[in-house]
């Protein structure tokens, strides 16, 4: 699927959220629900962004740097959800647990409420943060 639309984003969202569900009933996965988090939360921010007429940026830099100057509120929870990501990815898996997964689902609920206050309920991108 080609993302045009915030409405895309959003239907990304959902998909990466079901994905860390599903996930759930795999022991030692771990590290691909705090990815599977992360990326549901780009796209929550990128749908606010698409619906907002804000550029959406294509790198992560650009993404925090947009987000820091567009939706503050959130930034401090992006980046460290963002933060345990690239240790997800990166680190093979090996620093990521049941208690890293457990802050990663935090700071999504964090950006989820965040974009639901900015948005007002009206369209807003939603999320599950359970």
């Amino acid at each position: 699927m080609v993302i045009k639309s915030a409405s895309d984003h959003l239907r990304q969202a959902d998909h990466n959220e079901h994905a860390r569900t599903a996930l759930l009933q795999a022991p030692g996965m771990d590290d691909w629900r705090v990815t599977t988090t992360f990326y549901a939360a780009l796209h929550r921010v990128r749908a606010h962004f698409q619906a907002s007429g804000l550029h959406v940026p294509s790198s992560h830099s650009k993404m925090r740097i947009q987000i820091a100057r567009h939706v503050p509120e959130i930034a401090n929870a992006y980046d460290k959800l963002y933060a345990l990501s690239l240790r997800a990815r990166y680190t093979e898996g090996m620093e990521i647990g049941a208690e890293q997964e457990d802050e990663a689902v935090g700071f999504y609920a964090q950006v989820v409420e965040g974009m639901r206050r900015r948005m007002g309920e009206q369209g807003a991108p939603g999320g599950h943060a359970s």
